[in-house]
């Protein structure tokens, strides 16, 4: 009727209705895009955007929780705000927690991307996503996560702020993780040394083995690993 593309924009717009009411399981219209992001992919999602579709609160943490890096650039550029906590959680928190890579490097890539805001999955206490990297034993999303500029120097709860994100890696015993917050913490963001390497060990000595629930084997551990550090930066 009338124009051919006002047709197709409209042709367009229904089927995308129709497609929401289909695959909703109780009968009820969803939004078109929390649909397509859960089920169509990114080709789907990319025609919605481009036809206005209202973007729908929780849209980017369900693209997160799909696992796609184009789904989550798609949405982003479309204005899908990066730092919105929903039910406590970031989308940057989501990611580290599902262990995401691909899309956790999106994230980061993002400017706007605030990678120091604590937030919370489920019931849990707000961290870092440093520290909720660092507890779920994940050296790449850590490791992203430091050369995207996380501070391992920052308390990963604020309710207790003597606790770092090594704290959490010496009680596991996890060499790889000490290791890589321990060199982290003796470089600035411009990657020069922000203290005397000797006394930056012994810092980082007594914060390790002083890991709040650390076990004698856990100690050990750290403590040869910063040795190691030592044998490196001295």
């Amino acid at each position: 009727s009338g124009g051919g593309g006002s047709s197709v924009v409209v042709s367009a717009a229904d089927v995308a209705a129709t497609v929401a009411t289909l695959l909703n399981g109780n009968g009820e219209v969803q939004p078109p895009l929390w649909v397509a992001v859960r089920h169509c992919g990114v080709a789907v999602v990319r025609l919605l955007l481009l036809l206005r579709t209202p973007l729908p609160p929780l849209l980017l943490h369900v693209a997160v929780g799909v696992g796609s890096a184009a789904l989550v650039n798609e949405l982003i550029a479309a204005g899908a705000p990066v730092n919105k906590k929903v039910n406590g959680a970031t989308a940057v928190v989501v990611a580290v927690y599902h262990h995401r890579v691909a899309v956790l490097r999106a994230l980061l890539a993002t400017p706007t991307t605030d990678i120091e805001r604590r937030a919370a999955i489920g019931n849990g206490d707000a961290e870092t996503p440093l520290s909720l990297a660092v507890r779920s034993g994940g050296i790449l999303p850590t490791r992203l996560l430091l050369a995207a500029g996380a501070r391992p120097t920052t308390a990963a709860r604020a309710t207790d702020p003597k606790v770092l994100p090594i704290h959490h890696a010496a009680a596991a015993a996890c060499a790889p993780l000490v290791r890589m917050l321990g060199n982290a913490m003796l470089r600035d963001d411009d990657g020069r040394a922000k203290m005397n390497a000797r006394s930056g060990i012994d810092a980082l000595a007594k914060a390790a083995v002083h890991a709040n629930g650390a076990t004698a084997a856990a100690r050990a551990v750290t403590l040869r690993v910063v040795l190691g550090l030592s044998d490196h930066n001295v």
